[in-house]
């Protein structure tokens, strides 16, 4: 019996490659005169942030510069939530703990919340990046939560994450958690069949599918 439900935070709940990607590719032109493709992002997305950065701009300053020149300029790209996410939130913490795993920094994701209209009084517990010096696809990237939730009485397999990519199932997987993948935004529908997971289209199709 499901009784925490995760989500990852990163197109699950909040619509950010579209608008991150455009930020990064306008800070690297306008900063460094570096030309990033989505598919430069992509390869290391998902990565804790400061490593992200660093890898990504190829080192062509200083990491912590180069994140303060990222921040001067991502509140022009705004990442809105999905229109499902608060109303949903919402709704599952009435019946359940509410926690979020993401690479992002705390203050990124913070201020990310903010911007999409959600609040961080709407999850029991937020992971972020300082939290784990593990990243998804590995399992042990679970472990600062599965202590959180542990001490609640919560155990490992009555734990759910939500997540849009494979490395994401991959990760709960690994962990011991029930995983469903939310289709279609950066992972398609038939990806997650191909690897044997159950999946959704939005998030108001989830309390169906668990009771299902």
């Amino acid at each position: 019996m499901i009784k925490a439900i995760i989500f990852d935070l990163d197109d699950t709940l909040i619509q950010t490659s579209k608008a991150k990607y455009k930020a990064l590719q306008h800070a690297a032109k306008k900063f460094y005169d570096l030309d990033l493709t989505d598919d430069d992002i992509r390869s290391h997305w998902g990565k804790p942030f400061d490593q992200f950065i660093h890898d990504l701009f190829r080192e062509v300053e200083e990491t912590q510069k180069i994140i303060e020149n990222y921040y001067s300029v991502r509140n022009n790209f705004p990442t809105p939530a999905y229109e499902d996410s608060k109303d949903s939130l919402i709704l599952l913490r009435k019946k359940y703990v509410i926690g979020m795993v993401t690479a992002a920094t705390r203050h990124m994701t913070l201020e990310d919340l903010r911007i999409a209209g959600l609040s961080e009084l709407m999850f029991d517990h937020i992971q972020t990046s300082e939290d784990s010096s593990y990243h998804k696809p590995d399992p042990k990237v679970f472990e600062p939560i599965k202590t959180k939730f542990t001490e609640k009485n919560i155990l490992t397999n009555e734990l759910l994450y939500i997540g849009d990519s494979i490395s994401d199932y991959e990760a709960a997987h690994g962990a011991g958690l029930s995983f469903v993948g939310i289709a279609n935004r950066t992972t398609s529908s038939e990806k997650f069949d191909n690897v044997g997971s159950k999946w959704i289209t939005n998030l108001a199709e989830l309390e169906a599918l668990m009771i299902g």
